[in-house]
């Protein structure tokens, strides 16, 4: 049966959100074969299913087919970086940052923070380390999931004070909260302890408490502390 792109593409949004993974794939051979664009909501979607399914190295080859018709965007990056990611491949990790480098690519926050908690889960303190100084000598601005990802890993024996000091010392704790990374990597990695701990201690308070003040990273840190006195000792720093 010859369908028409545009219903190609709703079929195929159908199945991803249905999570049914035989029929996605089929539609999307189909828009894969015609000259439908995807738009980077729908390949969320596509990437979602995978990842529930663990097919972790599809990520790359979307990436790849959609690089043909797109053109390599942050979003394609995120997906080959996220597939070695979830194989734990340092190697295929390096080679996209090769990749990138060749094409003189500067990174970006979310291509950092795949990378960082991989690290974290192979508990390999040395390249974790290595890879927050590249993202300060790169001038890659970290946001909230940064912070996140350097409290989770002082939980589990990092000494990430150093970071923090860094980020205290040229001010950018006293920055408004933001979060600049792929809605993709909360997807992949959900959010990890201090996330959580932030969302429990903002959602605490009451609504006038939440909205009459600017919320900086450091409010947000103390806000966390605050809640819970035993943190800071359990994640191995000192409250800063």
């Amino acid at each position: 049966m010859d369908l028409q792109s545009s219903t190609l593409v709703a079929m195929l949004e159908a199945y991803a959100n249905l999570g049914i993974l035989d029929k996605m794939e089929k539609f999307y051979r189909g828009v894969l074969n015609s000259k439908t664009l995807l738009k980077d909501d729908l390949i969320r979607k596509l990437a979602r299913v995978y990842i529930l399914n663990h097919m972790f190295s599809i990520l790359d080859g979307v990436g790849h087919d959609l690089s043909s018709k797109t053109g390599k965007t942050d979003l394609v990056w995120c997906l080959h970086i996220l597939s070695h990611s979830f194989l734990l491949s340092r190697k295929g990790m390096y080679s996209v940052l090769q990749e990138m480098e060749l094409e003189n690519l500067p990174w970006n926050v979310t291509i950092a923070n795949v990378i960082l908690p991989t690290y974290v889960k192979m508990k390999d303190f040395k390249n974790l380390k290595l890879v927050l100084s590249e993202v300060a000598a790169r001038h890659v601005k970290p946001d909230i999931v940064t912070i996140g990802v350097v409290f989770d890993a002082c939980k589990i024996g990092f000494d990430g004070m150093w970071a923090l000091n860094m980020w205290r010392k040229i001010g950018f704790l006293d920055e408004n909260v933001e979060m600049n990374t792929d809605a993709l990597f909360l997807t992949a990695f959900g959010k990890g302890h201090f996330l959580r701990s932030c969302d429990e201690a903002y959602s605490s308070l009451e609504t006038q408490a939440r909205e009459r003040r600017i919320w900086t990273y450091q409010h947000l840190i103390d806000l966390v502390f605050k809640q819970n006195e035993r943190l800071p000792q359990l994640m191995g720093v000192e409250q800063i």
